[in-house]
C-alpha cells in the first residue's frame, strides 16, 4: 500500500485488496488485476475525490504513460506533468467494491 499525497488517495494491489475491497470478487478478476493500483482510499474534498476517482478504481495510464505497479504509480503521478491525464478501469456491477472499516 502506497499514498499519493498531491492526489490525495491510497493506491493497493488488488492481492491486498483481496479480504476487503474486492472481498465478493472472482479469483479470476482478482488475478487480472494483478499488481496494478486500486484505489483503496481517498481524502474527502482531494484532487482524486473532485475527479471522481472511486474506491476500486484500477489505474492504467498517467498521461499515456502504462503504470504496473503501486510503487510505479506513486513516481509517475508525481513526476507527472500538469495537467495530468489519468485513465483507470472502473469495475461494473458484477464486481461488488465492499467498503470497509478499520
Amino acid at each position: 500500500r502506497v499514498t499519493t499525497p498531491m492526489l490525495g488517495a491510497i493506491f493497493s494491489s488488488a492481492k491486498e485488496l483481496r479480504s476487503t475491497l474486492y472481498k465478493t470478487a472472482s479469483d479470476s478478476f482478482v488475478e487480472a488485476i494483478g499488481e496494478r493500483p486500486v484505489i483503496s482510499f481517498t481524502i474527502d474534498g482531494s484532487a482524486a475525490d473532485t475527479a471522481g476517482i472511486g474506491l476500486g478504481h484500477v489505474l492504467l495510464k498517467v498521461n499515456d504513460r502504462e503504470v504496473g505497479q503501486t510503487d510505479q504509480a506513486v513516481k509517475t503521478v508525481g513526476a507527472a506533468a500538469r495537467p495530468m491525464i489519468m485513465e483507470f478501469y472502473v469495475p461494473n456491477k458484477t464486481v461488488k467494491v465492499v467498503k470497509t472499516e478499520g
